[in-house]
Order: C-alpha cells, then sequence, then structure tokens
C-alpha cells in the first residue's frame, strides 16, 4: 500500500513533473515489485519454517518393531507394557511357530504434558515370554532428537525375569543403532536377532540356537549359495532369490513411496508366496496370510485380483492413508513368516556344506582388479565429439588443457588445491599402501594411494563389474527356476514379475587387500535398468563389455565444477560416469518405481537411460560416494555436429566465446527446427510432455533437453536408412523428414529439486526483474514454459498444430456477470483454457464485466489426455502485478476429455466454479489428426 500510494501520487503530477521523473517512477515501480515478491518468498519460507518446527515437536512418531517367531514354541505377551511416554500397540497376543507380528511404539495416543515431563515422544518397554525364557524389548524417541528423528532401540533375552521396570530402568544409555545396523542377544535355549532397516523399522527374528546365516551374507555370496545349490539342490534355488531378494527390497525402500513399497511388496508376495513357486503349506502362513488379504481389499478394492501394475497402484491408492500405512505393515509380516521359513530351508543345505567341509568355497567375497588395459589411440568418433561431450559436462575440450589450467576455479583432478571425498580417502589408503611411486596408467596397487583419480576409477570399475556380473547370474537363476516350474504356467508367470524390482539394493563386500581398505559397494536396482527397452540400451552385458574388467580404461573428462564430481566415459563412448551427491542419489531412489513404469509404457521417451546408481563405502574412513552410470544420448557410430542444450529459458542462455554447445538464445538466433514430419513432430511433442510431467510430480527442475545433431553427407550412410518404416530409429535417434539428419534427444541433468537454496536463487532473479525468464523458477512453471517451448520453438510446427491424438477446437464467445477484479469495480478479464501442460489464452477485453471474445483457441490432444479434464479459468489482468498483486481469479469450469471426444460440448451461460458468481458461454469439439 505505501508504494501503491506513492505511485498514486507520482501519476497525479503535471504532466512536466512526471515526464522529469518518468525514470525515477519506473525504478520505483520494479524496486516495488523486487521487493513485494522478496518479503512474499521470505514470509512463506518462515512460515514453513514454523510449520516444520511445530511438526519435529508434536508430530506423531512410530518406531515399528516386527518380531518373526522362529521357535517350535509359542511366544505370547506377558503382562502390561510399560509406557512412560507415548502408547505401545500390538498387533498379537500370542505369536505361534512361523508366525509374525508388530509391536508400535508412538506418540500419537501419549498426554502431550506427560511426554514433555518425560522428555521424550515415546518411551517404554514389552515383556515377551518363549518358554522358560523372556525376552525384554524397549525403545525411547527423545525430544532433543526430533530433528534427526532417531528413535532408541534396545533388547534382552534372558531365562530370569527382573521384572519390566528394572529392565527399563537400567536400559543402557547407548542403545543399539538404527540405520542399517544389525544386533543380537543369546538366552539359554534360543537367540533373537534385529535388524534396523532404517530409524523407525526394525526386524527381528528369535531363533533356536544359530540361524539365518544366509541373510548375513552380501548379494554376491547369496548367488553363490544359490548357484551351488542349482547344481547340489535345485529346490533350493527359489527360496535363495526370494531371501536374497526380500533383504535387497528392505534395504532399498528406505527412500521409497508408500505406494512403492505396496506394489514392490505385493510383487514379491505374488511372485514367491502366493503363486506357489517356495512350495510352502498355506496353512504354514495362514494368520498372515489372511490379515495381508484383508488389508488389500481394504486399500485395493474387493475387485483387485492378482498382481495389477503401478499405474493402478498409483490410480487406486492414497499415498497418506492410514488403510496404505496398514496394508504396506501387513505385507510386510507375511513376506517375514515366508522368509523364516525359506531362512530355515536354507539353513539346512548351510549346515551340511559345512559338515561337507566346502562353505568356504561357496561364500567367496568380490574382488577389486586393479589392472586395467590401456587406452589406445583409435577411437569410435571423432574427437570433436569427445570435446563437445566434454565442453557440456562443464570441462575445456581436450586441446584447450593450457588454458584450462589457467583457471582460477580449480579443476577437480587438482586435489592438492581442492581436496574432495576421494583425495580424503587417499590419506586412508596410503596408510595401508606402504609407499608411493610412479603414476603409469596401468595401475599397480601401491601407486593407488598417488591418485585420488585413478583410485576412484578402480572402485568405480570393480563396483560396476560386480554390480553387472550379479545381475547376469541373477537373470540366469530366474530363467533356470521359471522353467523349472514351466508346468505351472500361472506360477512360472508370477515369478518373473520379480525378475526386475524397482526398489532393491544390493551390497557387496570387498575386504582390505593390495594396499586397499575394505570397501563395501552398493548397487540400486541395476536389474531393472538392464531390463528396460528390451535389454537393448542397458543390459549388464553391455555394460560389462563398456565398463567391467575386461574393458579397455575408461577416459577422465576433466571439469571445473567447483563441486568436485568426476566424469569418466567408457572408451567405446557408451556409458558415461558421473558422481553425485547424497541428496540426488536420495532423489533417484524415489523416482526409481515411476521411471520403470514409465519407460515401460513409452518405450520413445526422452528421459535419459540409466544403467546404474551405486555407492561406494570405505567404512574406515568414513567415506561414501555415490554416482551414476548413464547411457549416451548420441549413437557413438556417428560425429555429432552441433550440440544444443534447451532449457526453455531465455535469460543469459547464450553460449560463450569459444564454447561449442549452444543454447537457447542461440537455437532461436540460429533459427534452427527439427525437420519432421507430421506425425513424428507430434509423437515427439506428447512424449516430451508426458516426461516433463513426470519430472514435475517430483517437484524438479533446470533439467535439459539435449540436442544433437549428425548430418549425413551425401549418398545417406546405409545405418541412416536402416529403419525404413518409420523416422525413429530402433537403436536411438530420429531421422529427419529428408532424411539428411539424424537427431538424437534426451532429457538430462533432473536431479535437482526446487530446494530452499534454488528458491534463493529464483528470488534473487525476481530481484533482478528475471523471475519468469530466468532458468531457475518453480517445478510446474519450469515444465510448461519448457513444453512450450520445445512445441513452438523447438520443432518446425503451425501454431494450431494437432497432438498425436487431434486437437480441440475451442470458441469462446462471452461472459456475464463476472465479479470484480480491480478496486474501481471492474475487470480486465481473459481466459486461459489449459490442457496438460499446454495452455493458451484469448485476448484481454478491458473495463467489462461482461466481456465478449468470439474468438477460437485451438489446443493440442495426445492419447495420454483422454482421462484428463480441460481446464478454462478467466482472469482478471493487472498492469502493474507489483502493485495489484497479480492477476485476479474470476471462476473456472472443467470439461472431461471423454465427454468431448464422444461429441462437441456447448456451455451456455455455464456458472463458473470457485466464485460467488459469473457465467461463460463456449464450444468444444475435437478434431481427429489425419
Amino acid at each position: 500500500r505505501p508504494f501503491a500510494r506513492c505511485a498514486g501520487v507520482a501519476a497525479a503530477m503535471p504532466e512536466g513533473r512526471r515526464g522529469a521523473r518518468r525514470g525515477a517512477s519506473g525504478a520505483l515501480l520494479k524496486t516495488a515489485e523486487a521487493t513485494m515478491h522478496v518479503i512474499e518468498s521470505a514470509f512463506r519460507v518462515a512460515k514453513r519454517t514454523c510449520q516444520r518446527a511445530c511438526t519435529n515437536t508434536f508430530e506423531n512418531r512410530v518406531l515399528s518393531v516386527r518380531l518373526t517367531n522362529g521357535t517350535n514354541k509359542t511366544l505370547q505377551l506377558r503382562g502390561k507394557p510399560l509406557m512412560r511416554a507415548g502408547a505401545v500397540a500390538l498387533s498379537f497376543d500370542t505369536l505361534d511357530p512361523g508366525e509374525a507380528g508388530t509391536i508400535r511404539f508412538s506418540s500419537q495416543e501419549g498426554s502431550i504434558l506427560d511426554n514433555a515431563a518425560s522428555g521424550c515422544h515415546h518411551a517404554g518397554a514389552v515383556e515377551l515370554e518363549l518358554g522358560e525364557e523372556h525376552l525384554f524389548i524397549g525403545a525411547t524417541c527423545p525430544l532433543g532428537q526430533s530433528w534427526k528423528k532417531n528413535s532408541r532401540f534396545v533388547f534382552e533375552l534372558g531365562s530370569e525375569s527382573h521384572g519390566l521396570g528394572n529392565f527399563y530402568w537400567r536400559m543402557p544409555q547407548e542403545f543399539m543403532g538404527m540405520n542399517g545396523t544389525l544386533g543380537s542377544s543369546k538366552g539359554k535355549d534360543f537367540v533373537a536377532r534385529a535388524f534396523a532397516s532404517s530409524v523407525n523399522e526394525v526386524d527381528m527374528v528369535v531363533l533356536e540356537g544359530d540361524g539365518g546365516e544366509f541373510e548375513d551374507l552380501d548379494s554376491l555370496q547369496q548367488i553363490q549359495f544359490a548357484e551351488t545349490c542349482q547344481e547340489h539342490r535345485p529346490d533350493c534355488v527359489v527360496h535363495a532369490l526370494f531371501v536374497a531378494d526380500c533383504a535387497a527390497v528392505a534395504a532399498g525402500l528406505v527412500e521409497a513411496s508408500p505406494v512403492d513399497k505396496a506394489f514392490v511388496l505385493d510383487r514379491l508376495i505374488f511372485g514367491f508366496v502366493t503363486s506357489g513357486a517356495l512350495g510352502l503349506a498355506a496353512e504354514a502362513l495362514r494368520m498372515n496370510s489372511e490379515l495381508w488379504q484383508r488389508k488389500r481389499e481394504r486399500t485395493l478394492g474387493s475387485s483387485a485380483k492378482g498382481c495389477l501394475s503401478y499405474a493402478e497402484y498409483r490410480e487406486k491408492l492414497d499415498a497418506a492413508s492410514e488403510e496404505l500405512e496398514e496394508h504396506v505393515e501387513a505385507s510386510t509380516l507375511l513376506l517375514r513368516a515366508a522368509i523364516f521359513r525359506s531362512s530355515s530351508i536354507l539353513q539346512g543345505v548351510i549346515n551340511f556344506f559345512k559338515a561337507e567341509g566346502c562353505w568356504g568355497s561357496v561364500i567367496q567375497q568380490a574382488q577389486i582388479v586393479t589392472r586395467v588395459r590401456p587406452r589406445t589411440s583409435s577411437a569410435v568418433v571423432q574427437a570433436t565429439s569427445d570435446d563437445l561431450m566434454q565442453e557440456h559436462l562443464g570441462g575445456k575440450p581436450s586441446g584447450d588443457q593450457e588454458s584450462d589450467d589457467r583457471e582460477e576455479t580449480s579443476s577437480v583432478t587438482e586435489q592438492g588445491e581442492k581436496p574432495g571425498v576421494f583425495a580424503r580417502l587417499l590419506a586412508c589408503s596410503a596408510c595401508g599402501s606402504g609407499g608411493g611411486g610412479t603414476k603409469p596408467r596401468v595401475t599397480q596397487p601401491s601407486t593407488l594411494a598417488d591418485d585420488p583419480e585413478i583410485l576412484l576409477k578402480v572402485l568405480v570399475r570393480g563396483c560396476i563389474h560386480n554390480s553387472a556380473d550379479y545381475v547376469l547370474r541373477r537373470t540366469a537363476l530366474y530363467e533356470h527356476a521359471a522353467k523349472s516350474l514351466d508346468r505351472l504356467p500361472d506360477t512360472s508367470q508370477a515369478l518373473r514379475l520379480c525378475a526386475a524390482l524397482p526398489v532393491a539394493q544390493r551390497r557387496f563386500v570387498v575386504g582390505e587387500a593390495r594396499g586397499l581398505p575394505s570397501v563395501c559397494f552398493k548397487s540400486y536396482s541395476m536389474d531393472m535398468f538392464a531390463s528396460l527397452d528390451k535389454g537393448t540400451m542397458c543390459s549388464a552385458g553391455e555394460v560389462l563389455q563398456s565398463l567391467g574388467y575386461d574393458a579397455v580404461e575408461c577416459k577422465s573428462l576433466s571439469t571445473n565444477s567447483k563441486s568436485g564430481e568426476f566424469f569418466f566415459i567408457s572408451d567405446d563412448k557408451r556409458f558415461l560416469v558421473k558422481t553425485i551427491s547424497c541428496g540426488e542419489s536420495a532423489l533417484l531412489q524415489k523416482i526409481l518405481a515411476s521411471y520403470q513404469d514409465h519407460i515401460l509404457r513409452w518405450p520413445h521417451s526422452l528421459i535419459v537411460r540409466f544403467a546404474g546408481l551405486c555407492q561406494v563405502d570405505v567404512p574406515s574412513a568414513g567415506l561414501s560416494q555415490h554416482f551414476i552410470v548413464m547411457r549416451s544420448v548420441f549413437d557413438q557410430r556417428y560425429e555429432i555436429h552441433e550440440i544444443y542444450d534447451l532449457k526453455g529459458s531465455l535469460h543469459h542462455r547464450r553460449k560463450k566465446e569459444g564454447e561449442s554447445i549452444g543454447k537457447d538464445e542461440d537455437w532461436i538466433a540460429a533459427n534452427e527446427k527439427l525437420q519432421l514430419p507430421a506425425t513424428c513432430r507430434r509423437e515427439l511433442c506428447a512424449m516430451h510432455e508426458l516426461d516433463a510431467g513426470l519430472l514435475l510430480r517430483f517437484g524438479v527442475m533446470d533439467y535439459s533437453l539435449l540436442v544433437g545433431v549428425h548430418r549425413v553427407e551425401a549418398p545417406a550412410s546405409k545405418p541412416v536408412l536402416e529403419d525404413s518404416s518409420g523416422f525413429w530409429r530402433p537403436c536411438g535417434g530420429i531421422v529427419s523428414q529428408d532424411r539428411r539428419s539424424i537427431y538424437f534427444l534426451g532429457l538430462i541433468d533432473f536431479l535437482i529439486d526446487f530446494s530452499l537454496m534454488k528458491q534463493g536463487e529464483h528470488f534473487l532473479r525476481v530481484v533482478q526483474g528475471h523471475g519468469e525468464t530466468a532458468s531457475c523458477v518453480s517445478p510446474d512453471a519450469y515444465a510448461t514454459r519448457q513444453v512450450r517451448f520445445v512445441r513452438e520453438r523447438v520443432v518446425a510446427s503451425p501454431a494450431d498444430d494437432m497432438g498425436s491424438a487431434g486437437r480441440l477446437r475451442l470458441e469462446i464467445s462471452a461472459a456475464e456477470n463476472l465479479i470484480a477484479g480491480d478496486w474501481i469495480g471492474t475487470s480486465d478479464p481473459y481466459v486461459e483454457v489449459t490442457l496438460g501442460l499446454f495452455s493458451r489464452r484469448t485476448h484481454t477485453v478491458m473495463k467489462d464485466r461482461n466481456p465478449r471474445w468470439n474468438c477460437t483457441l485451438f489446443l493440442p490432444v495426445n492419447e495420454a489426455h483422454a482421462d484428463a479434464e480441460v481446464d478454462c479459468s478467466v482472469w482478471d489482468w493487472d498492469a502493474n502485478p507489483a502493485l495489484q498483486g497479480g492477476d485476479d481469479f474470476l471462476g473456472s469450469l472443467k470439461v472431461p476429455v471423454a465427454q468431448i471426444l464422444s461429441s462437441p460440448v456447448q456451455l451456455r451461460g455455464h456458472k463458473l466454479s470457485g466464485v460467488s458468481h459469473g457465467t461463460l458461454s463456449l464450444r468444444i469439439s475435437f478434431e481427429v489428426a489425419p
């Protein structure tokens, strides 16, 4: 309001004075707009911070302990649980042998005053009887741990009971760790084992004597055991695969959403348990099976029979519902009960191998090969393609290394000036290597400590090789197991559904040897990546061929990135390895299930194909590094003559002097267009909109559409015409309409969420007056802007072009009795129509609450829009958003696309929703694409 008064005073000045102060008024308006944006944004940030603080203080904290009775005696509750804060709930009073139940500590039902007095969200203990022995389980969640959300857990198994109160008060100050840690407690006849899969989930089992050894093995040892069973005990292969996959899924579900958890757990149940692949008696799992069926019917409906697709789970399930949490819990309990049965069978085989003295040869650890094949001078493509790729990743072309050394920003290879994660690992490795030496490219163990880049290459290659080799061996075992069940087609088909799980973490442990510290490799869902595109893009065999132990050494792409990232590209140019942050890795893990479903449903998706998501941990140094393996967007057989990095932003999006990678402004200045036939053009735009919608769902932004162009010399080379039936090439790329070019497109760099730092960057751009055109905007604005840019600027298409299915013709006539958008009682209305991520708008009618537009708009319709709605919204245009707060909403109406497809929709004087009064008249019809 003060700014508005200042502007009003300026407007009331005589013409001469206004002209003399025009510059000052313009600066005042810009300052007002920027200041209001910053104040509003700062208020929203402060509001979210307060909400987060209240949530972390008063929200319900839960610790779920899933307990499996692996003994031949009944496990039963003794007395009432002891609670000093919060509440405890048990899903059972007794657990018969082989059954599983849940003990749930929570703060929801406790008194806030009692919780505050005790200093905990929840704190208490439970006593269970098992024959003559007693199992005590205790947990606390101190208020001081609120921001970390760290519950603390302890358990004890003994033959004497000193009372629940005594156990609670003498619980140790240092509890069992709560994320990926193991614990055990031995009694006279039984042993209790616990694994904390996350900060609020614990899996616990009580066994008779030693057991569960198969679950303690790493992934490579488990697959070696399964292969040995295939030779000596074929009936145990399915059990080994089941227990191994359940362990991998449990470790991978930490970052998954509730819908993803329900989908993956149900797939395991259908693939192994209900299909009969395990051969377990139905009575053995009766209690947990009936509970799972009830919870599943409650969430998915009684009509949901069999294993549904991921899209059906997303459509039917509410991610925030309590029923979904109960469904996930019931699924986990059923799997835990089945795991116990399978582990008992596998333990008998393990005991047999130990008796025969061959157990040590069955479970050999993974190895790291430090010697690599040196790179040769021959190249698959011209050097210019390498330089373009290197420049795109943020570095300098190989010919500019001398100038690169003069840059002030240090390169990731200049570890003396800027130590990174693996430069610090250098010290850890040097302590065990016992010396230095020169730096030959064919590395010796004693020289690994001299160069963090070489060390990183060795560890990355070891992780990739072991992961890809595991995928090949696991796939072969699945095929063998499925073929052995061919006499039961339904069982065999259900088992094959588990061959490519979207959420799974495999673990490979490498002992200390040859100057290298003890290392733990983790691989996420590489079998899923390998299965996409029918195995033609990122198969495990191709990954081994390009990046395995027998492959030629990777090429390092130097970069001036201050983040200390490493980039490697395989010698055959097919795969790129890039280190990422822990946050980026967690974000990709959340996307994996949707990513798999998206690629399976839309094979022509432009989203880059991942071949692996991995992690290298060095426990002795406390270091961890995440990295991804990606398939190159380009075909290594062709030279890429031009590359453009397109975001849809026109603010400072021009290549600098000496750079070869063009950007948005360069694309427009060069008047570039993808010359494609109409059908292919529409499919491309539709596919890009679907991809952008997927990324929008996960709140990411700042991604790029990478466009590479290969110009075909006359006469056209044979590989270009290898697919004469269409323009989408089976090995990647799109052939131009005149078949004189090949376009390679890919959506890359989408692991960036709209974090507080990015919001701060956006605020800065707003202050500078570039809030809408800058690269850093909100995810929804980013997606819609890029979709429009691709359709209108990237491909050569007419303004009223159709979608892959056709287009909507919207004849917008008039509106009546609209609400007043301005304080003087008038409005400047316009209509914006939106379908999917694309929108168009009418012209603005000034100072009229009963406007008449009498205009026609066209919206492209794609096959994916069949279940969508057309949103017709009326807005009041504000000339000075800084003074008037932006365009005002005057009402909207929505029309289902399915209704329009059946027949044209005529709306006359239809009341607008969201406002007290106002009507809109329009006609919408559908035109089929030729």
